[in-house]
């Protein structure tokens, strides 16, 4: 009987430690949208992430991401795509809530960019090397 009701005591205590930390778990919200350029179109493999976080999530070829973020916190959420000028977002959502935020993206103004290459023939193989 000692045995039993020890038993018994320890799953309690368990139940009690571990409860708090699957809720805590559980209490996240999801911003969904999309990503597009100035023109208007989709802008696939564009980054979604709260900075320093394991919350990130990559668009589509549509340019769609849903991204989950922790609830009841404020977090800066950041887009980027290599080309374009990132965008920054801060919201705080209940546990729960979803947000729909689309983002439109300017294209960064690029500089010139100087390829070099060589090319090289040998037999039935050609040799191309780009510096």
């Amino acid at each position: 009987m000692v045995k039993i009701y020890s038993l018994l005591k320890r799953m309690l205590i368990l139940s009690v430690l571990i409860f708090p930390l699957i809720s805590a778990a559980q209490q996240t919200a999801i911003v969904s949208g999309k990503v597009v350029d100035n023109m208007g179109a989709p802008i696939p493999q564009a980054y979604v992430f709260i900075n320093f976080s394991a919350f990130k999530a990559v668009t589509g070829n549509d340019g769609k991401y849903n991204l989950t973020i922790p609830a009841d916190t404020l977090v800066k959420i950041t887009v980027s795509h290599i080309g374009f000028i990132e965008r920054n977002f801060k919201v705080s959502l209940k546990p729960g809530e979803n947000k729909k935020k689309n983002f439109n993206l300017e294209v960064r103004e690029m500089h010139s960019v100087d390829i070099i290459g060589e090319s090289k023939s040998k037999g039935n193989m050609e040799e191309i090397n780009v510096k």
